[in-house]
């Protein structure tokens, strides 16, 4: 540790085990070693006190039990984080110390006082909650099916002649038309992943809509989407896949990417993993085609017609599949959305919301409250329920 010592941020000293448990009075046989250390990188000594201080706190025996001892702790959380020169990696001390933060919450969020009867001035929305809360399955035939789970599978099985819900026989596909299309509808707080006829696999995600045939018939195989899914599409050269978006036509022959095109937000986006995409702007962009390579983003903005690439880590963008959500440099607002989606969740914010940009990563698998919680400590913010709503607000930084 010593010759790194120089180098140590907040959160090396508070991943290091032996500085935790000497904090902690647990090895008082490393006294003379830290003071050394202090002597020999002086500069060192401000962020050595702050991590000291914060172990100390998140161990005040008081914390369990005096409500008001609670408050003065978190002020001085919020404070040695504020201090910092820059963004701290919250979720790591979310994760350490989630009982003790957890406790601080129960007060925090009690004692959150601009809460009141004229809370909405001043205040962004995200969606409102939908009421509307089960996957739809829409058949070319008419027939509605209406799935509960929270995470589904559809499979359209070409050669069984079957379709399955979550291993569950719900149609034959004898006689099936290809004129009409199939619908997959996510509503917010859901998820889903469809097996297509060509063997194609698409995850959902919440707030959308894939429109497709049963079966691929002709040259080419489309489909139609709102929100946001990640393809990985089986590989057929003579038969390009096409996804078409309300300002993208995005052609494929067998790759994995993933696509957002909200349509109440401004920009669509589209990340490459692997294989190459190309991209027809001729809704927004007359005549213009560009080729995307693996770990490239596009954004195409609606409103000016203009777009953007750049390269990025294809896990920022593709981890929502797995659970987890990851961002960085992202703005808060951008981040509530899709909490708010993906819980089927309510948020308000305020103004001032759109200036900070915040990295970290969060376990979706979470309830909500833990999510927030986490959040918390990222954006040093602070929310509260009323009546369905979340109210989120950051800090005042002096």
């Amino acid at each position: 540790m010593e010759e790194e010592f120089q180098k140590y941020t907040l959160e090396d000293f508070l991943d290091n085990p032996d500085f935790c448990s000497w904090a902690r009075s647990e090895r008082p046989e490393l006294d003379d070693f830290y003071r050394q250390l202090l002597i020999k990188y002086p500069e060192q000594k401000n962020v050595f006190q702050r991590a000291f201080k914060l172990i100390r706190l998140f161990d005040d025996e008081k914390l369990k039990t005096d409500p008001a001892r609670k408050l003065q702790i978190w002020k001085e959380i919020n404070k040695i984080y504020r201090e910092q020169n820059k963004p701290t990696r919250y979720y790591k001390l979310v994760f350490r110390y989630a009982a003790a933060i957890a406790l601080l919450f129960t007060i925090a969020s009690l004692t959150w006082y601009f809460i009141s009867s004229t809370a909405e001035n001043g205040f962004i929305s995200s969606y409102n909650r939908q009421d509307f809360t089960e996957t739809k399955l829409l058949l070319d035939n008419g027939k509605e099916i209406n799935i509960q789970t929270d995470r589904s599978e559809i499979v359209y099985n070409q050669n069984a002649g079957e379709i399955t819900v979550n291993n569950e026989l719900v149609q034959k596909c004898e006689g099936t038309s290809t004129s009409v299309m199939n619908q997959l509808i996510v509503p917010f707080g859901k998820q889903s992943k469809i097996v297509l006829s060509d063997y194609t696999e698409v995850w959902l995600n919440a707030g959308s809509r894939l429109v497709y045939p049963a079966v691929f018939e002709g040259d080419k195989r489309k489909v139609q989407l709102q929100g946001e899914a990640f393809f990985k599409v089986s590989k057929d050269k003579s038969k390009p896949f096409i996804v078409e978006t309300n300002n993208l036509n995005i052609k494929v022959l067998g790759t994995s990417f993933n696509v957002k095109a909200y349509p109440d937000e401004k920009i669509e986006e589209t990340v490459l993993v692997d294989g190459s995409v190309s991209l027809n702007l001729g809704k927004t962009i007359l005549g213009k085609d560009i080729l995307l390579k693996p770990e490239q983003r596009l954004i195409v903005t609606g409103t000016d017609n203009s777009y953007t690439i750049s390269k990025v880590d294809v896990q920022d963008y593709t981890s929502w599949v797995e659970g987890l959500f990851v961002f960085h440099d992202e703005p808060l607002p951008s981040v509530l959305m899709r909490i708010s989606r993906f819980y089927n969740l309510e948020i308000k914010w305020m103004n001032d919301a759109e200036t900070r940009k915040i990295s970290g990563k969060l376990d979706l698998k979470n309830d909500y409250q833990r999510v927030l919680n986490a959040l918390v400590l990222i954006s040093d913010g602070n929310y509260a329920e009323k009546n369905g709503i979340v109210y989120f607000k950051l800090n005042v930084r002096k």
